[in-house]
């Protein structure tokens, strides 16, 4: 594919130059409209339309004022777009014979009784009702200690998991982080191999993802080099660490939940892995990652609708929105950085944005920019407008 150079980073050529122009403008007006407000210096975005690529990169690495200018090769926190990579392994275990994803977790590991009937399916559709470990009270007053913290994943399900007694668990559908731990330590049993490792040989190797790292147990010194600074925003979670740089807090404490790091480029390729090509995933593991639980009743649906707009797959959400239709998307936060992505089934239309900075959910207004971005690609190309359902 031909590529050419502009300001913004990697230009498609059958974009017109104007339609290039607009999404940069897009995205510039976007830094400056929320860039104070959110406290991000910078924005990292990639397109996919069709068979063309474009790589956008506005703002700056920091806040500070010899910092320098972001590039696409800057890394961002990923978060929990993580789980779709953690997901997608679990898939292929079962694919493996390693494990059947409507078992129970009784019967890989026996140190958790009390959640042993749990099924492994639903600590990635997040319809177990455990208790969410980054959610406790603890966890957040170590963060304002110390963040380059090292944790193990027992040292975090120590504090969801209740010893002495059995509390009754969240019916339908509750967010939680611990069944991707749980996955974790499932994985690494039975492939009696850590999952890093596993990460890197069946997805980062094979997809050539060459700007993805699972910085655990630390951040090597080339890598932080190569991060866009991220600072804490969210004054209801981390009153603590407002506005400061957060960018070397120690990221075992999110693990295979959302301790990848990454830049837009390499999201953009394994959203196509999840959805598009068959590189990693066949059709019916993709179908598999794809059943639905809706968010609002936590029963199983087929497809979004007006009645659940909103669905969990394994590590992937499916939404319905009137200006866009049926999409998948996934926004992931640390504790400095949000990471956001759509793919659009009808076109095949991706987009993914980075921020160097996370805010609460009120003050977080990357929907909009990727909204606006699918709009001028609509308006600068009528051929990937979607038929009316």
């Amino acid at each position: 594919m031909k590529k050419k150079i502009i300001a913004a980073g990697l230009a498609l050529m059958s974009l017109s130059v104007v339609a290039e122009d607009n999404i940069e403008k897009i995205i510039a007006n976007h830094l400056q409209k929320y860039g104070q407000q959110e406290y991000f210096s910078g924005i990292a975005v990639s397109v996919k339309a069709g068979s063309d690529y474009h790589h956008y990169a506005v703002g700056k690495q920091g806040h500070d004022a010899t910092s320098a200018p972001l590039t696409t090769q800057s890394l961002f926190d990923i978060g929990s777009i993580t789980k779709s990579f953690t997901a997608a392994m679990a898939v292929l275990a079962e694919t493996d014979q390693r494990l059947q994803l409507d078992q129970p977790l009784g019967s890989v590991l026996k140190e958790y009784p009390q959640w042993q009937n749990l099924t492994l399916t639903s600590l990635l559709d997040m319809s177990t009702g455990i208790p969410n470990y980054s959610d406790s009270p603890t966890i957040n007053y170590l963060f304002s200690k110390d963040i380059k913290q090292f944790w193990t994943q027992t040292d975090l399900l120590a504090l969801a998991y209740p010893k002495a007694l059995n509390p009754p668990l969240k019916p339908g559908y509750f967010y939680s982080n611990t069944g991707y731990v749980l996955m974790d330590l499932i994985l690494t049993k039975l492939y009696q191999k850590p999952y890093k490792e596993q990460l890197e040989e069946k997805i980062i190797k094979p997809l050539n993802l060459t700007h993805t790292y699972y910085p655990v147990p630390a951040y090597p010194e080339d890598l932080i080099a190569r991060m866009a600074r991220g600072y804490s925003f969210n004054i209801y979670d981390n009153p603590e660490l407002l506005a400061k740089d957060v960018t070397e807090n120690n990221l075992s404490w999110a693990g295979a939940a959302g301790a990848l790091v990454s830049n837009s480029e390499d999201v953009v390729h394994w959203v196509e892995a999840l959805f598009i090509n068959d590189k990693i995933l066949n059709a019916s593991q993709k179908a598999r990652m794809q059943r639905l639980i809706s968010t609002t009743t936590g029963k199983a649906i087929t497809q979004v609708d007006k009645n659940d707009a909103h669905a969990f797959g394994l590590g992937l959400v499916n939404a319905l929105d009137e200006s866009i239709g049926t999409f998948w998307f996934y926004e992931g936060k640390t504790l400095g950085y949000r990471a956001v992505y759509m793919y659009v089934p009808c076109n095949k239309v991706i987009i993914v944005t980075l921020f160097n900075s996370a805010t609460n959910s009120e003050n977080d207004h990357s929907s909009e920019l990727i909204k606006g971005i699918y709009q001028e690609l609509l308006n600068a190309n009528k051929s990937l407008a979607c038929a009316a359902a």
